[in-house]
């Protein structure tokens, strides 16, 4: 995607408090791409993590511990101001 960069650093911008995590099937993490996508991601759930594997996207499961660390990351107890989009492809 030749915009996605761009794309976050706006998020990044206009939406400093915003909390951005990645959620992939593979084993590509942004979170280890330093020169490009680090800074722009606060975490990642990949299909090949072990509390994932082997529930990979379109599955819920891959979904449900993205919430998890989305609430351990920020100390959130239940389900208020959370929204969890994806992208079809």
């Amino acid at each position: 995607y030749h915009d996605a960069i761009s794309m976050l650093e706006k998020l990044r911008s206009e939406y400093p408090n915003a909390t951005i995590g990645a959620i992939t099937n593979g084993k590509g993490n942004p979170l280890m791409m330093k020169d490009t996508l680090c800074d722009l991601f606060d975490f990642c759930v990949s299909g090949e993590d072990d509390d994932v594997f082997p529930h990979r996207k379109p599955h819920e499961g891959i979904y449900n511990v993205a919430l998890q660390r989305y609430k351990d990351l920020l100390h959130l107890e239940g389900d208020d101001n959370i929204c969890l989009t994806k992208d079809d492809d």
